[in-house]
Formats: structure tokens, C-alpha cells, sequence
């Protein structure tokens, strides 16, 4: 099991992320020094994210990240390995003059290897647009992207 994160536990963003495990010792990656997690306002099981085939011992996540000029990217963890997964466009972060707050795990529904994340442009206002942006990974577990 590892644990990672953007922010501390008072929303403050951490200038090295940090990898910690269940067992062994804790360790950074250069993966994060470009990319840090997102910040997430709704909390889902980590198993909504899984990609991975327990029967395998391939223990594989999707998780957003995003970087200092505010693109967002999807994330692949593998096992201790960190990675982006290649996509044929950006990530729209604005819809007309609206900026896009993504701020759910990436649901993912493993039999058709399609990802979802949702965002809307403002969390504090009643009258915002809702958006679900659709990941298909299955280029990427068939072998395609790596």
C-alpha cells in the first residue's frame, strides 16, 4: 500500500510530495516534481480507480494530477512506478469563459476501460454547468500506450 498527496490536512499544497508505504521505506519520484495530485472535494474509495487485475499482482490506479500552469493530466500508479497516460488532446480546464474545477477520483468501470472524472465551474454557486470527462484507457491496457 502506498499513500500520497498534494496538500496537508489543512489544504496547504506541499513542495515535495512524498510516497509513503505500508512497508518499506518512503520515497520521492520525479514523476511529482512536474505533476502533483489534485485536490479532490469528494471522497471515493481508491477502488473506483483501480485498473490493475488483483489475480495478476498488477496493482494499477488512475488518479488526476495537475501542474504549475494548471493543465490537468490523468495518472497512472503502478505499483511504485508513476506515469502519465498519453491522450489525444488536452484536457479542457475551461469551457467558453468558465473554468473547469475537476473534483472527483476518476470513477472507472473496468469492463468497458473507460474512466470518468467530474467538474463543474464553480463549486460554490448554484447556477454552474456540471462536466464529466470520459478517459478510455483500453489502448493503454491492451499495451498500446507504454
Amino acid at each position: 500500500m502506498i499513500i500520497f498527496g498534494g496538500q496537508d490536512y489543512k489544504g496547504n499544497d506541499f513542495d515535495t510530495i512524498i510516497v509513503d508505504r505500508l512497508k518499506g521505506e518512503p520515497f520521492t519520484d520525479p514523476f511529482f516534481e512536474t505533476w502533483k495530485p489534485t485536490h479532490l472535494h469528494i471522497s471515493i474509495h481508491n477502488d473506483d480507480s483501480f485498473i490493475g487485475d488483483e489475480t495478476k499482482g498488477i496493482y494499477s490506479y488512475l488518479f488526476p494530477v495537475r501542474n504549475k500552469e494548471g493543465q490537468i493530466a490523468i495518472a497512472k500508479s503502478d505499483g511504485m512506478k508513476f506515469s502519465l497516460i498519453p491522450t489525444t488532446s488536452p484536457i479542457p480546464t475551461k469551457f467558453q469563459e468558465n473554468t473547469i474545477i475537476y473534483y472527483s477520483q476518476i470513477l472507472v468501470d473496468r469492463k468497458a476501460q473507460k474512466g470518468y472524472i467530474m467538474g463543474n465551474d464553480s463549486i460554490h454557486q448554484t447556477s454552474s454547468h456540471i462536466y464529466i470527462l470520459c478517459i478510455d484507457y483500453s489502448p493503454m491496457a491492451k499495451g498500446i500506450c507504454f
